[in-house]
């Protein structure tokens, strides 16, 4: 009897055990699949943001070109204007570019400064086309703009600055400060810089000071930057207070 009950138990315990394994192995198999699933919805999901970011990319390129901080729209508004900036200058006083009088130059050793945008370098391109009988279009702007590596990301400042020794112009800089529209700034240095005297060596005060003049250029990356309100170029010299230009973006871009 006692073997009999014996071998029932274990029997049973068996068959307790095999019904234990195989309901974890149930489970097991419910948890890899599901596990399998929630993989596959995240890099469905991760595949998906990356495709909306490169469609993003693309949105703002024409023929592969990419238009930088520039909207096509904007792209197209400023192509749309070289016949008009054909025979005109593109350096306006009191938009892109800020003359100062014969007494601040001699006050504060800076002449004046300019600033050329994105929007301004497309304009100065479909100029050029007009100025040569090219038809403006789309394909023909993209072809200029490749061509002649303009950067759109970029914005170049200058100014026409005095001094009293003939290299002095390799010691002054220009920094600009970006303020957006919602007030927030962001401060930028050049990624290239280039100095130069001017072609009138002296200035109108010779032999006073200021004495010389010359030019710095500087040039700027505002990649993603689409939100701007407006742009201070500040003109830094090592031995006179700075000097600072505010443009108004948008006045810049309604050309």
């Amino acid at each position: 009897m006692k073997t009999k009950r014996k071998k029932k138990l274990n029997i049973i315990s068996i068959i307790v055990i095999i019904c234990i394994l195989g309901i974890g192995s149930y489970f097991s198999m419910y948890i890899v699949a599901q596990l399998k699933k929630t993989t596959s919805n995240n890099v469905v999901g991760n595949n998906s943001k990356i495709k909306n970011i490169i469609q993003q990319q693309n949105n703002n390129e024409i023929n592969g070109i990419d238009l930088g901080v520039l909207t096509k729209e904007q792209f197209n508004q400023a192509s749309s204007l070289g016949e008009k900036y054909k025979d005109k200058n593109l350096i306006i006083n009191g938009i892109n570019f800020i003359q100062k009088t014969d007494q601040e130059f001699k006050n504060t050793y800076v002449s004046n400064i300019g600033i050329w945008t994105p929007y301004v370098k497309v304009i100065n391109a479909s100029a050029e086309l007009a100025k040569n009988y090219t038809t403006i279009n789309e394909d023909n702007m993209i072809n200029k703009v490749k061509n002649d590596q303009i950067n759109l990301n970029s914005i170049f400042c200058s100014a026409m600055v005095g001094g009293d020794e003939l290299d002095f112009v390799k010691n002054d800089n220009l920094v600009i400060i970006i303020t957006n529209n919602d007030g927030t700034q962001k401060i930028l240095h050049p990624i290239h810089t280039s100095s130069e005297m001017a072609n009138d060596v002296t200035t109108i005060f010779f032999p006073y000071s200021p004495v010389y003049q010359g030019n710095i250029n500087a040039e700027f990356d505002i990649s993603g930057l689409n939100n701007i309100k407006n742009i201070t170029v500040k003109v830094i010299q090592p031995n006179n207070p700075e000097v600072e230009g505010v443009f108004d973006y948008n006045k810049i871009n309604q050309l």
